[in-house]
């Protein structure tokens, strides 16, 4: 088994859907895979062992303990059997990818950083300023998802699940954010790969690179003062005690995914894949929504800790996209294809088109 070497540094959170692993399936990874016989073995029963970094009991984790773990025990009677190493026990995506490779990890709940290790490609969906609402990521997510089931097979995993890390907010000890100097003023680290650095240094500032254990240390030894994240990272580890200022400004939109690897997922009894098949949809679209909702109640409790909840003005969002938008064009050949781009950008306008009044 081999799998694409990691290109940046680790990333915090988001591991929403670890359980989610089996229950979430890629359906079109080729007709020679689909065609492949597969033992009826649905009398044995499998343990499977998966990593996360997101904590147990929190946040995205109660969702998975409560809502998926029930439904996998019911699909296979009982007979898979799924140990979850929590809260980055098995260390961050970088680590846990790599036990993935070695074989000591069946399959992992992975952030937006996590995904683009092994399917550089998805790394698309997290270019600044490209979407501008869940809307649109859901009506690209729908034409595309077999194209990036297919770009993440070549690394020998199957892709389960494409959920959401969601849109990240700006958070900042310093600086309230609604301008553009502010980002030139502050001192972000960042820690989600080769995009998040490219806009960093697009907007005029100069991002320091630290690894997802190191953030915390990071903010607290003043060597950096603001950052881009999840809300629920945030909150989940407490790093919410040591910002002033929170923008929800769509600058980034990041994807969170599960993936397991392909030989172990050939292994499963056909009988177990038919009834993944007749609830995945449906499944996927539930936890989405449950995250999204799970996000705003997250941003909700920051402000009512205190934490000021600010908005870039609108000639200064304006100056941001043209700084930034070159970026599309100059990372394409680089991180994905230009004719993924190109696809991309068509969906979006046709969505954008058809919701014209």
């Amino acid at each position: 088994m081999t799998f694409f070497q990691p290109f940046s540094r680790a990333h915090f959170l988001a591991a929403t859907a670890c359980a989610l692993l089996l229950l979430l399936a890629c359906p079109a990874l080729g007709a020679e895979q689909e065609a492949r016989a597969t033992p009826d073995t649905s009398s044995e029963k499998l343990e499977w062992q998966f990593a996360t970094v997101v904590p147990k009991g929190a946040g995205y984790a109660r969702q998975l303990e409560h809502l998926v773990l029930p439904i996998v025990d019911r699909v296979s009677d009982g007979k898979i059997s799924v140990k979850v190493f929590w809260g980055g026990i098995m260390g961050d995506d970088t680590d846990i990818i790599r036990k993935m490779r070695f074989g000591h990890l069946n399959g992992a709940g992975l952030t937006g950083f996590g995904a683009t290790l092994l399917c550089p490609e998805m790394a698309i969906l997290e270019l600044p300023f490209l979407f501008n609402s869940y809307e649109e990521v859901d009506f690209v997510k729908s034409r595309l998802r077999d194209a990036f089931q297919q770009y993440m097979a070549k690394s020998h995993v199957f892709l389960f699940a494409w959920i959401d890390q969601g849109f990240d907010q700006v958070y900042s000890a310093t600086y309230p954010m609604t301008k553009l100097e502010h980002f030139r003023k502050a001192r972000f680290m960042t820690w989600h790969g080769a995009i998040e650095e490219e806009t960093f240094k697009a907007l005029g500032a100069k991002p320091l690179p630290v690894r997802s254990v190191q953030m915390g240390a990071t903010i607290e030894q003043n060597l950096a003062d603001s950052m881009i994240g999840p809300v629920i990272m945030v909150v989940g580890t407490q790093m919410f005690m040591r910002f002033k200022f929170v923008n929800a400004v769509h600058l980034r939109y990041s994807p969170a995914v599960v993936v397991v690897n392909s030989e172990d997922w050939q292994k499963l009894p056909e009988k177990y894949k038919g009834e993944y098949f007749q609830i995945k949809d449906s499944m996927e679209r539930d936890f989405a929504d449950a995250m999204r909702r799970e996000n705003r109640r997250f941003m909700i409790a920051l402000q009512k800790y205190g934490i000021q909840e600010t908005a870039l003005e609108k000639n200064e969002l304006d100056m941001m996209r043209q700084l930034t938008r070159p970026l599309w064009d100059q990372l394409s050949g680089r991180l994905y294809p230009k004719d993924l781009l190109d696809k991309v950008l068509e969906l979006l306008e046709e969505y954008r088109a058809s919701a014209r009044p």
